[in-house]
């Protein structure tokens, strides 16, 4: 009978094997870190995408339903020419929980020093940075996706200008759709009004300032949708239990999207899925938000 040769076990061999081993498992003890980092990336990306604040559309107020109330003080001050002071913008919300506010003024480059804005400690976030050009200084501020709206008044920001050769009027853009202010439950623009200021140039005699009051416009009525939606049977191999937290989820799922039907009918997609993952980030982490898209 033939003999077997038996395999030769060499140092080289049994090196190359070690390595192996330990390459596999460095990968394994690394593989936790690398879904907690992909998993923080896609919060990040979600979150990017759906709080830009440039694809929020708010739509016009209803006359009636405004709450906010939006003015620069002080409306009238006299500065000699070439002399800057600060125009604060306040608000007075009362006991609505405003979110954010968008605000679009005009100014006379030819008669009034180059404004500047400065953040106020109203609300935390820049929505838009203000930007200061043409004649028109525009910006927008807000809350914390996940924190709960302001009530009562504050500072939304400061402009600091002065009279060149002539009074320096500062007046918001008469139009509600430049200024918004947006407060929690209410899906319109909830500004009820906006007062201007003037800054006199020494020697001018002082004018009244105007003030915007919006023009009660109809809000938008959705059309219903069918009501008493049927409640989903279950398979036959679940327990009472499981039947009932079932039930539960489709009910709950077939609300979610007549509510969003409904809100895609008064106003735009964009804005329903911004409000739909701000309402779910204020209960619910960031990962699960996107779930829904």
């Amino acid at each position: 009978m033939k003999k077997t040769k038996k395999a030769k076990v060499t140092r080289k061999s049994s090196r190359v094997v070690r390595r192996k081993t330990s390459r596999q498992s460095s990968l394994r003890s690394f593989l936790p870190l690398l879904i907690v980092i992909g998993v923080l990336g896609l919060g990040y990306l979600g979150f990017r995408l759906f709080f830009r604040p440039q694809s929020v559309d708010i739509n016009q107020i209803a006359g009636h339903t405004g709450t906010v109330v939006l003015a620069l003080t002080p409306s009238s001050i006299t500065k000699d020419a070439n002399q800057t002071t600060a125009i604060t913008l306040t608000i007075n919300s009362g006991t609505s929980k405003a979110t954010g506010v968008q605000a679009e003024i005009t100014y006379n480059p030819t008669k009034c020093v180059t404004p500047t804005v400065t953040k106020g400690d109203f609300f935390t976030e820049t929505l838009m940075a203000a930007t200061v050009t043409g004649g028109r200084i525009k910006f927008a501020y807000g809350i914390h996706p996940t924190a709960e709206g302001k009530t009562g008044t504050g500072t939304v920001a400061t402009i600091t200008t002065g009279p060149k050769n002539d009074d320096c009027t500062l007046t918001f853009v008469n139009n509600m759709n430049k200024n918004l202010a947006t407060v929690e439950g209410v899906d319109t623009n909830a500004l009820a009004s906006a007062s201007d200021a003037v800054i006199h140039l020494t020697g001018n005699s002082p004018t009244p300032t105007p003030s915007i009051t919006p023009t009660p416009t109809p809000s938008v009525t959705p059309t219903p949708s069918p009501s008493g939606l049927n409640t989903p049977s279950c398979p036959t191999r679940y327990t009472p239990a499981e039947c009932a937290a079932f039930q539960t989820k489709v009910t709950s799922l077939q609300n979610f999207v007549t509510s969003l039907n409904l809100c895609i009918q008064a106003k735009s997609l964009n804005y329903c899925r911004t409000k739909t993952v701000i309402d779910c980030l204020r209960i619910k982490p960031v990962a699960s938000c996107l779930n829904y898209y």
